[in-house]
């Protein structure tokens, strides 16, 4: 449902367009409603064009896994914490969690610097030897809200499963990760598209792909769709260092 800035009721809308992250959105066919500006008759003065705003109302809200933080509680930061940020309802999945080893995030004040330092304690994640994501961050909690928020996004779409039937079944859908063929002499013509895998396939068991990179080698991805179905692939890079998450081409 859409309103204008006054509260008014103008209508539905419908998903046209669906994106990771995003998706665009138009009114239903015979609706009638009209999101642009009617365009201005030309005249000898020149007015601004009308600027409609508008607003979405969330009638529903999806089930999001909840995201743990820990903040050891004789720390100074944790009373200022509890007291400003505990009733901010868009952190209502971001949980102040009484012990470290069911955390993600921990954290914590570094003293005399009075600045704060935020650690992961994802195991998921520290097995790769990243701890540390910032160790000077302003005792802020709108920041550390922020930050709590980008981290909590960023484990959640790490947990992403689809337990649609197709992309599950074993041997429908097949992943493979290998190291490319790049010729010294690349003769002319020649194009990315034109490396060949070699080596074995990196990929096990059709989900962990565990290798060290070696930056003087091209690396390539392979995916088979051995189903009647059409099947649209994003993948994405995700960053331990910052929880960033980036698009990743293939």
């Amino acid at each position: 449902m859409v309103y204008d800035d006054t509260d008014k009721e103008l209508g539905t809308l419908i998903v046209d367009e669906l994106m990771p992250f995003s998706a665009k959105m138009k009114p239903p066919h015979g609706s009638g409603l009209i999101l642009s500006p009617p365009i201005p008759v030309p005249s000898a003065i020149q007015t601004p064009p009308p600027i409609i705003v508008l607003s979405a109302l969330q009638t529903k809200a999806g089930r999001l896994p909840n995201f743990h933080f820990y903040i050891p509680p004789k720390d100074p930061f944790y009373t200022l914490y509890r007291n400003t940020c505990l009733s901010d309802l868009n952190r209502q999945h971001i949980i102040l969690v009484p012990k470290p080893n069911v955390a993600h995030l921990k954290i914590r004040t570094n003293l005399p610097a009075n600045l704060l330092v935020i650690e992961v304690t994802d195991k998921r994640v520290t097995q790769y030897g990243v701890d540390i994501i910032a160790n000077q961050v302003k005792p802020d909690p709108d920041n550390v809200s922020w930050i709590s928020g980008r981290a909590a996004l960023y484990c959640r779409e790490l947990d992403r499963t689809n337990h649609q039937r197709v992309i599950t079944a074993n041997g429908h859908i097949t992943v493979g990760f290998f190291r490319l063929d790049c010729p010294a002499v690349r003769p002319f013509g020649w194009t990315p598209e034109k490396l060949t895998p070699t080596g074995p396939n990196l990929c096990h068991n059709n989900q962990i792909i565990d290798f060290v990179v070696d930056e003087q080698e091209p690396y390539g991805i392979c995916i088979k769709n051995n189903t009647m179905e059409d099947l649209y692939v994003n993948a994405f890079f995700f960053d331990n260092t910052d929880f960033a998450i980036g698009k990743s081409k293939i």
